[in-house]
């Protein structure tokens, strides 16, 4: 047997240990939690009646706290003594399937630093959250703290009795605690582990010149995983495991050949149908998987193509293993959404007759660069908006940048700015295309009856406007001290209540139909906004996880109450600005709808000011219009994308202004 493969067989064995260790530890911590769940019952069930609320849920939260801390201490010491086994596992290793003589023991100071200065980067949709052992413990405890206060104020508010509440709250620590606490300790036990490996490979560099990424090979792999099998890395750079909570892949060194013991012998690799050839990869062991599996793993959209053959398994993900969208994969690999394959074969051989091509409404031979902006950003839009985008295709186009000329304008229905920075490709600055020339078409259409220079001045939609943003101001969070207010808040705890995160993921959909039909709700077309135009579901509603199936049901009760802070935040809302810039820029179409709620409501619901996209309260003082204006270019920018839910969703936050909308343009 070669070194390496006599590796790959020592390290799959280690993590079957390394399981059942977790599993242990994860028992141990659910020990903690029956207690915590004693002391808080008997807690509430003698201070609920006595105690204000606000108080009480002070003191649970402090409860809680203490007895997960304790936890998170002595677990921390239990890494740190697991993270010297797991070293002295790598060193032992070497030296019974290597050639080398001597190996030198990995730095017990670097391996203790793990816990506080190494992060763990792990992946969810398009971002990546950076964060060390020791934060995430201290984050875990600060949120399931925050969770049984906030359980306890919110049953106080519903008027539920003593033992409701402590039903609720005994079973929030019993179920939803022990998974995400099982999670927690599975994912940094194995980043220890990776890490303290890592340390002994770096300390015996002349042994080991590499690493190989190494999946599990079940229907259970993210497709980060799957797509990331088998790439070779220099020590110390690449996507080094865990790349996502409960993430089971493993780095498996690589022998410099001067230390290879030397062998022909292939070896084998564990698999969920049994041992396979070491040198299989996952994307040839998903070939010979039922068409489920590869759509359990992939999604239906990318099982197609990875089935079709036009796209490998890892032609998924970028180089770090973020997923990539469907519109990224078409726009990066562009022959294989083609059906020229397919047209190939012709059983007949009669020749079809040709169909004639549409003509474009934009094709001035002197405007290109205009007629560029116009069909990009029309396609697949309804007929009726590119026949009033035709209309006003007259307007200039400028690329103009600098300090007085920042930025994409329109200067009434004369021109339009597009910094060179703007690139015709790009979906989000196709939006912005779409939103200028929303501005055109309001001043060219104007208002004639009224004496107006632009159609949004009119009493008609001015009146619609301030109907919409009244409905808005009502669901807003800076609204929640008005009796409306706190019905609508009441009413979305409730449906947050009923939302069961323990259920196999069929069933969570099941549920989550039952919603959307109840709530006039399209839940598929809703999950392709949620794809197309955010990072929420990298995988589509198919390959979603809990946590993304969780917030998609957010995001349906965001609808159902018309809370649209609630319903951008979910899907773009980060705590780094420019994680959450580009999450918006994505193709500009949650842009485009922050600003119609926040121009619409003057920024009292989506200011700008709280890092929603808009329009700054100087911009809407310097004049009354300014406004409605752009109301209307938002409105045109929703009505003109592609894909017709976004509309919908218009209707159920601004249906006034929406019909007028209509109206006007039809």
């Amino acid at each position: 047997m070669s070194s390496n493969t006599g590796l790959i067989d020592s390290l799959t064995l280690r993590q079957i240990l390394i399981e059942r260790y977790s599993a242990g530890e994860a028992k141990r911590l659910v020990k903690y939690l029956n207690r915590l769940s004693k002391d808080l019952a008997k807690k509430i069930k003698s201070d609920y009646e006595n105690v204000r609320a606000v108080a009480l849920a002070k003191q649970l939260e402090k409860v809680t706290t203490t007895y997960v801390n304790q936890y998170g201490l002595e677990m921390i010491k239990g890494l740190n003594d697991f993270g010297k086994d797991e070293a002295d596992f790598a060193r032992e290793a070497l030296l019974a399937l290597t050639a080398a003589e001597t190996v030198n023991p990995a730095s017990l100071r670097q391996i203790k630093a793990v816990i506080t200065k190494v992060p763990m980067k792990l992946i969810s949709g398009k971002s990546t959250e950076k964060i060390t052992i020791d934060q995430a413990v201290k984050s875990f405890s600060k949120n399931k703290s925050k969770q049984v206060g906030q359980m306890l104020r919110d049953g106080a508010l519903l008027g539920k009795t003593t033992n409701e509440i402590v039903e609720d709250i005994t079973g929030l620590v019993g179920s939803q605690f022990e998974s995400q606490a099982a999670t927690l300790v599975k994912t940094t036990t194995g980043h220890m582990g990776e890490q303290a490996r890592k340390e002994t490979y770096l300390a015996n560099d002349d042994v080991i010149d590499g690493w190989e990424f190494t999946a599990t090979l079940d229907g259970k792999t993210s497709i980060t995983c799957a797509s990331l099998d088998g790439n070779k890395y220099p020590l110390n750079t690449g996507p080094l495991p865990k790349l996502h909570w409960n993430c089971r892949s493993v780095a498996v060194p690589a022998v410099n050949p001067e230390y290879d013991l030397g062998s022909e012998i292939t070896g084998e690799r564990a698999s969920i149908n049994g041992p396979v050839a070491a040198n299989r990869t996952y994307g040839g062991w998903l070939k010979d998987q039922n068409k489920s599996v590869r759509i359990e793993v992939l999604g239906e959209e990318r099982a197609k193509l990875f089935d079709s053959g036009k796209l490998s398994i890892g032609k998924f993900t970028d180089k770090s293993g973020k997923v990539y969208s469907l519109p990224e994969l078409k726009r990066l690999n562009p022959l294989a959404f083609s059906d020229k394959a397919k047209a190939k074969v012709i059983k007949s051989k009669a020749i079809p007759k040709p169909i004639p091509k549409p003509v474009s409404p934009f094709n001035n031979p002197t405007k290109k660069n205009r007629n560029a902006w116009n069909i990009s950003s029309t396609v697949d839009s309804r007929p009726d908006f590119v026949n009033i985008m035709s209309v006003y295709q007259g307007v200039r186009l400028s690329r103009l940048n600098g300090q007085k000329t920042k930025g994409a304008w329109a200067k009434g229905s004369s021109q339009i700015n597009m910094p060179p920075s703007y690139q015709v490709g790009n979906l989000g600055n196709q939006a912005t295309w779409r939103h200028e020339m929303g501005h055109v078409i309001d001043h060219g259409i104007g208002g004639q009856d009224e004496m107006q220079q632009y159609f949004s001045s009119t009493s008609k939609f001015k009146i619609a406007s301030m109907n919409d943003a009244d409905k808005l101001l009502a669901a807003g969070k800076n609204n929640k001290s008005t009796s409306a207010g706190r019905l609508i808040q009441e009413k979305t705890k409730t449906d947050l209540q009923k939302m069961n995160v323990d259920l196999v993921k069929d069933n969570q959909i099941k549920l989550m139909e039952k919603f959307a039909v109840k709530n006039q709700i399209d839940l598929n077309k809703l999950a392709s906004v949620l794809e197309e135009s955010s990072n929420l579901l990298p995988n589509g509603l198919a390959g979603a996880n809990n946590d993304e199936l969780r917030s998609v049901y957010k995001t349906m009760i965001a609808l159902k109450h018309k809370d649209a802070e609630e319903f951008y935040a979910i899907a773009i809302m980060r705590k780094d600005p420019f994680e959450q810039r580009d999450n918006y820029r994505k193709d500009g179409s949650y842009g485009l709808f922050s600003d119609l709620v926040g121009s619409s409501t003057r920024n009292n619901v989506a200011s700008f000011h709280n890092g929603f996209a808009g329009h700054s309260d100087s911009y809407y003082a310097e004049a009354n219009f300014f406004g409605y204006t752009e109301s209307f270019a938002n409105l045109n920018g929703l009505y003109g994308h592609k894909n017709k839910y976004w509309w919908d969703i218009v209707k159920m936050f601004t249906p006034e202004m929406a019909k007028v909308y209509e109206g006007v343009i039809k």
